[in-house]
């Protein structure tokens, strides 16, 4: 469904729920990344969440811990040693975040969030990083 909204011109971010014990297999998130990076391009955004039992429906899901940071991060690892450019931790239980956007090229904060708020933007029209020019796969 993705490709086929990429190929329709539809802007396409990925957000993945962190569940321990249930989708936290590195190869399955190495996988998962390395099919973002060819299928969708690098440059697509990946967003990692902290799972919250407290927000389960489902009595057994209830009884599953949050998402504990070291897993957020070596998620967020294998994205980045596999070529994603964009990845963005959301733990608010944990107080976990990386929020704001770098520059792939120069490696500049380009947009910088509190919260998903964005409170500076250094991007120049068309979509390019006023600091090195490089054009940058956003939405604004």
């Amino acid at each position: 469904m993705a490709v086929y909204a990429q190929k329709k011109n539809i802007f396409v971010e990925i957000t993945t729920l962190l569940i321990p014990k249930i989708n936290d297999d590195w190869e399955e998130i190495k996988k998962m990344t390395n099919f973002i990076v060819h299928k969708l391009g690098p440059d697509t955004p990946w967003h990692l969440s902290e799972y919250d039992p407290n927000l389960a429906p489902d009595l057994e899901f209830q009884k599953i811990p949050f998402t504990p940071p070291e897993l957020l991060q070596k998620a967020y690892d294998i994205g980045k040693s596999e070529g994603l450019k964009h990845i963005y931790i959301w733990a608010p239980h944990q107080e976990y975040f990386v929020n704001d956007t770098v520059c792939p090229k120069c490696k500049k904060t380009v947009i910088e969030r509190a919260g998903w708020t964005p409170s500076k933007i250094y991007i120049t029209p068309p979509n390019k990083c006023s600091f090195c020019g490089y054009i940058l796969n956003v939405v604004l």
